[in-house]
């Protein structure tokens, strides 16, 4: 079993002395090893043990060391483990330039010096390290993109789409293919929303530009966007950053709260007050309106206000036009 703190390395070699010297030197940098002295028992092994390097001797006894090797790095499972060929008869020049077109991740000619072996393994296994953790890097950043719920798209000098998120993608109501097979400066859309404009002048001068605009897609989709365009350099040349928000929700939202604000003013538009002085008649007790005529009451209430009228007598009034009725009291 591998330990997590050292790497483990499979030695392959035909030559008992050749395969104990390499292991001893492996061992004295701190690496665990396994051996194998035929090209069917590496192949085994590194199925099998998934060493992080194998060192390969050319010449076996069944398999050519570079033919393992090719195997090796065509098989999915082992394709990622580094392969350094070792040969101290095929040492030429095209011997070493055939070893790695086979696949090989290195060719070392022996006789080598024991000090240089191993810091050769060193270096190589540093590299890798390195690798590793560049994909690894590159695997979250992808994930992160993959998962954001912003809308991401990278665009060249030309106007060609060179990446887009999947968040991009469902905004714009297509597919990745067919989003990323466009070019912005042939997008109606970006012509009529402005964002043409914007983007020019993001390329051109450096400035961010922000932009909220309502586009249909070359998809058919409708879509209220917050749009934000940067530019980047990449490989020497200018390149645009686009990274969206769908607002389509909020801006119906907003939409429905501006309508029932217009909604609630003309309500409150037609509920009339009266208010200040009015000139009202000492005997007939009709108001003179803003117009200058005299009107019944009734009328000029009715006219300002909500107000509905129904007719009656009080006590008073009945008394004295009707006394016969309360001549009795």
């Amino acid at each position: 079993m591998k330990k997590e703190q050292s790497s483990l390395i499979l030695i392959v070699d035909d030559q008992l002395y050749a395969l104990q010297g390499v292991s001893r030197i492996m061992k004295s940098g701190g690496y665990e090893t396994i051996e194998a002295s035929t090209g069917t028992d590496c192949l085994k092994l590194a199925t099998e043990m998934k060493p992080d390097l194998i060192l390969l001797d050319v010449v076996l006894p069944d398999i050519d060391g570079r033919d393992v090797c090719k195997r090796i790095k065509s098989n999915p499972e082992t394709k990622d483990i580094y392969v350094v060929l070792l040969s101290s008869i095929k040492t030429d020049s095209d011997s070493q330039a055939n070893g790695l077109d086979h696949c090989a991740d290195g060719y070392i000619a022996k006789p080598v010096p024991n000090r240089e072996l191993l810091a050769r393994v060193n270096s190589i296994l540093r590299l890798k390290d390195t690798e590793k953790r560049l994909t690894e890097a590159l695997e979250f950043n992808e994930k992160i993109l993959a998962t954001s719920c912003v809308g991401m798209a990278t665009y060249s000098s030309d106007g060609r789409t060179t990446f887009v998120n999947e968040a991009m993608t469902r905004i714009m109501g297509g597919t990745k293919e067919l989003v990323v097979s466009q070019n912005f400066r042939h997008l109606e859309s970006w012509k009529v929303s402005g964002l043409l404009d914007d983007a020019e002048k993001t390329l051109s001068t450096g400035a961010e530009k922000m932009r909220q605009v309502y586009i249909m897609t070359t998809f058919g989709k409708k879509v209220w966007l917050d749009c934000h365009l940067r530019r980047f350099k990449s490989g020497g040349e200018d390149h645009l950053l686009l990274t969206v928000n769908e607002i389509t929700s909020l801006k119906l939202a907003e939409q429905e709260k501006q309508k029932l604000i217009e909604d609630l003013e003309k309500a409150l538009a037609k509920v009339k007050t009266l208010s200040g002085f009015l000139p009202i008649c000492a005997s007939c007790k009709k108001i003179r309106n803003d117009k200058g005529y005299w009107e019944q009451i009734e009328s000029y209430i009715r006219d300002r206000s909500e107000a509905e009228f129904t007719h009656s007598i009080c006590p008073e009034c009945a008394r004295r036009l009707y006394p016969e009725l309360y001549k009795d009291e």
